[in-house]
């Protein structure tokens, strides 16, 4: 009887599964996709630059060489934010 009960409810479990339409595990993030700058630096560069790029982040401490300044390299570009542009040009 218990397993009668246990097979019930994980047949109703998939059908609402599948119902609902969960995305599969094999889902991919489209090959469109950009993200925007910000979002790009908060997932590769804050832990390390900080969300200011004063070189603060909470993974700087333990790095041997600290991270930059990033604030600064507008200093030294005319007051110009700094852009990845630059590494990209041919």
């Amino acid at each position: 009887m218990r397993h009668a009960v246990l097979f019930t409810i994980l047949l109703f479990v998939i059908c609402v599964a599948g119902a609902k339409g969960w995305p599969a595990a094999d889902d991919k993030i489209p090959s469109n996709y950009v993200p925007s700058g910000k979002a790009m630096y908060k997932e590769y560069c804050a832990a390390c630059h900080g969300v200011a790029g004063k070189g603060q982040g909470p993974f700087a401490p333990v790095l041997k060489v600290p991270p930059a300044d990033l604030t600064a390299l507008a200093k030294r570009h005319d007051g110009k934010p700094f852009s990845l542009r630059y590494f990209w040009q041919s």
